[in-house]
């Protein structure tokens, strides 16, 4: 580290910190909302601090658990043929308009993005 008129700056500051944390820490909630009007006014900045104390002084709301969501099958070669595809020129290449999902595909070439659409059809669920 390098010294400063004897003294390592890096390490004072490091200490001051730990010191202030700690006066912190011992705080109660109400008595750090109260330093933070003290400081910045009432009800004024420290937007998403105030709120995490107000959260933790009102018991906080917990996460409820989802429950998992079952699998949904993928449409099979048949519900593939049920759909009609249009494939036409764009602008930076073709484009395959699928009929009964309203969704496109792309592709560099005419195959490639009938190829393209038809994967996205196997993807939706039934």
């Amino acid at each position: 580290m390098a010294l400063r008129n004897g003294f390592d700056k890096q390490s004072i500051k490091r200490k001051n910190a730990e010191e202030r944390k700690a006066a912190w820490d011992g705080l109660s909630i109400k008595d750090k909302i109260a330093s933070l009007d003290g400081r910045l006014g009432k009800g004024k900045g420290a937007v998403k601090q105030r709120a995490r104390l107000q959260k933790e002084l009102h018991g906080g709301i917990q996460k409820q658990e989802l429950a998992p969501v079952p699998p949904t099958p993928l449409a099979t070669e048949e519900d593939t043929q049920q759909h009609s595809i249009t494939v036409t020129s764009g602008e930076n290449g073709f484009v395959a308009k699928i009929k009964g999902i309203n969704e496109v595909a792309f592709g560099s070439t005419k195959a490639e993005a009938r190829a393209n659409a038809k994967k996205l059809i196997k993807s939706y669920s039934i």
